[in-house]
């Protein structure tokens, strides 16, 4: 197996010929986990503030300057697709969903479909959203897409709260090469440690980039600020 370098590919370009029109950032938003942390039920169903965890994010992303949405689904498909279906706002770009199949070997598996659905040559980058992270707010989702669009020279853009990187994080078209070839439970992460050079902090004013429910109890607490 080929394994990449520690920079990004010089040989992938975005997909924007026209320099003139904004760069085209998709939402992909993984909700195919089997929440094994989390007990009994599914957690991206759970209701924090008597909505859903992934409605809460599906809120956040249907306000977002994104172009194109795409849900992974993976567990329990038919509740999560029909919860998709039932919270996506008619007036919001049109939502996508793909089955990955094989969810239980980790979340590489869902950005590898992702990127290979949406297709490597249509969009200039992808902002993942986490359906486990509901607090995350649409004005961090758009100061990511937005230090994209101001700077794209960068491949990784992740926002900071008081120095902490947390998520959504924005891949660039230039590291969709390197995102395919992962496996297992890898993520952003292990991009960011490998292409350093490549990240872009975005500092924000949100707790909720840092917050995610693994157990039940994680319900019923506040947003620490």
């Amino acid at each position: 197996m080929h394994v990449p370098s520690n920079r990004a590919s010089p040989n992938r370009q975005t997909p924007s010929a026209d320099q003139h029109r904004p760069r085209r950032v998709a939402a992909l938003v993984l909700a195919a986990g089997s929440s094994s942390r989390f007990g009994e039920g599914n957690k991206l169903l759970a209701l924090r503030d008597s909505r859903p965890l992934l409605a809460h994010v599906l809120d956040a992303v249907s306000c977002s300057d994104v172009s194109d949405v795409l849900v992974v689904t993976g567990h329990d498909q038919a509740r999560i697709s029909a919860l998709c279906d039932t919270v996506w706002p008619a007036h919001a770009v049109p939502l996508l969903q793909v089955h990955n199949t094989g969810y239980s070997s980790g979340m590489a598996g869902s950005l590898v479909l992702g990127i290979s659905t949406l297709g490597v040559a249509a969009v200039d980058a992808v902002l993942v959203c986490l359906g486990d992270m509901p607090e995350a707010g649409v004005d961090t989702m758009n100061g990511v897409i937005t230090a994209f669009r101001q700077d794209p020279k960068h491949a990784l853009y992740i926002p900071t709260f008081k120095g902490q990187r947390g998520n959504p994080v924005l891949i660039a078209a230039s590291l969709f090469d390197s995102v395919l070839m992962l496996a297992g439970d890898k993520g952003a992460r292990v991009l960011a440690r490998r292409f350093p050079d490549s990240v872009v902090e975005v500092p924000c004013d949100d707790a909720g980039i840092l917050f995610d429910i693994d157990t039940p109890v994680d319900l019923q607490l506040p947003l620490d600020q």
